[in-house]
């Protein structure tokens, strides 16, 4: 990524300060407890959203990514922070040794991957017996934005490209029967549930520099064409770029833990 494209991916991944402080309590809670601080190994840790509340709580924090921007604006973030340390590395070989973690966690993460059994197994063997897998991700119910996103996708369709949205559903259903196949029994529980308000604009700033996973393949002239028909209708269904656009939201963590303790 660019400085600019992880700027914005930090802008956009970002919880309210009350969403991040409840998501980073109930990822701790489902962490082995013992005497020393449980040690968590975060694979895809980006620019440290989720890392940020994990300190500030006390948690031995360790963030695998194998992008040097996403780690530059991490540092940046957790100057004043003690206790983590980064890897720049592949998620299908952790430089790690087998059985040394309490929890690892992927938030947001299986879509990002094709060779998710390679990552799946990697994360199981650096656990210890005991220890957990977290998964964590949203629910988001929005009609507005689903909305644009469809005209983006209807614009697209006329120069015969398709787009594949929902991934990260199927694949947490495909790493989900892979955990139940190995003898592990996941269990998904609700953390906390909000709203939040997007402005017109930033929807479209984030679709137009591909923050969106599902946009970062698309031919740059026929994305280019897509994005000016998707300002044309949004402006006049929305009446002006500063319009709010609504969502719930919903953060969810998956909690598979590895053998017995």
């Amino acid at each position: 990524m660019t400085p600019e494209q992880a700027e914005r991916f930090d802008r956009f991944r970002r919880y309210p300060p009350k969403v991040a402080a409840a998501i980073a309590q109930a990822i701790l809670q489902a962490l082995p407890q013992g005497e020393a601080p449980p040690t968590l190994l975060e694979i895809g840790a980006g620019t440290g959203t989720m890392a940020l509340p994990l300190l500030r709580l006390g948690c031995r924090y360790l963030g695998l990514d194998q992008d040097p921007e996403m780690l530059r604006r991490f540092r940046e973030k957790a100057a004043g922070l003690s206790g983590w340390e980064l890897l720049l590395a592949d998620a299908r070989a952790i430089p790690l040794p087998g059985e040394s973690l309490d929890g690892v966690l992927l938030v947001r993460f299986w879509h990002l991957v094709e060779e998710w059994e390679a990552v799946l197994r990697e994360a199981l063997r650096v656990l210890r017996p005991g220890g957990v897998l977290l998964e964590g991700f949203e629910r988001i119910a929005s009609p507005e934005e689903e909305a644009l996103f469809r005209v983006w996708e209807s614009a697209l369709g006329w120069e015969g490209i398709g787009v594949e949205r929902g991934l990260h559903g199927r694949r947490l259903q495909e790493v989900g029967e892979a955990l139940r196949a190995l003898g592990l029994a996941p269990e998904v529980r609700e953390v906390v549930a909000w709203r939040e308000e997007r402005p017109l604009r930033e929807l479209l700033e984030l679709l137009e520099h591909r923050v969106f996973h599902f946009a970062q393949e698309v031919p740059e002239a026929a994305h280019r064409r897509a994005m000016a028909a998707v300002r044309a209708w949004a402006e006049a269904r929305f009446g002006g770029l500063e319009a709010p656009l609504p969502a719930e939201k919903r953060f969810f963590l998956r909690i598979s833990r590895k053998g017995a303790p």
